[in-house]
């Protein structure tokens, strides 16, 4: 699959570093999807050094890269580059910290941007 690139957008829910490589949990539109960012896959050195520093959680990204599998067998996507199209001005509360460090957020917005059953129970009354 490396011959066929992919182009992704979605909000970053975690990060997390393991030796040289950064995984990125991308969530959008109800699915998830891990990226697996190394230095070897970007197009420039550059675009390796921003993503890992400028990307935070909560951050809007798009992402091109190729689709693969990690060892063990979940869909990822190699990125060969990230932007940042939206920002996350606010750090989003962690979804499994609950409800006693959240200050100054509205409830409705924290349960929707966090727990996609709910996003998808607003979603299906609408309609």
């Amino acid at each position: 699959m490396e011959d066929t690139e992919v182009t992704i957008a979605g909000r970053v829910m975690s990060l997390r570093k393991q030796g040289k490589l950064w995984f990125y949990d991308v969530h959008g539109e109800g699915s998830k999807v891990q990226v697996m960012l190394s230095k070897d896959n970007m197009r420039e050195e550059d675009d390796f050094g921003r993503a890992t520093s400028t990307v935070k959680r909560g951050d809007i990204v798009g992402i091109w890269g190729n689709p693969g599998k990690s060892k063990r067998g979940e869909l990822s996507i190699f990125p060969t580059a990230i932007q940042i199209l939206s920002p996350c001005l606010r750090t989003l509360p962690k979804s499994h910290t609950g409800l006693k460090n959240i200050v100054r957020i509205d409830f409705e917005i924290f349960f929707l941007l966090t727990f996609w059953s709910n996003r998808k129970l607003v979603s299906d009354r609408d309609t």
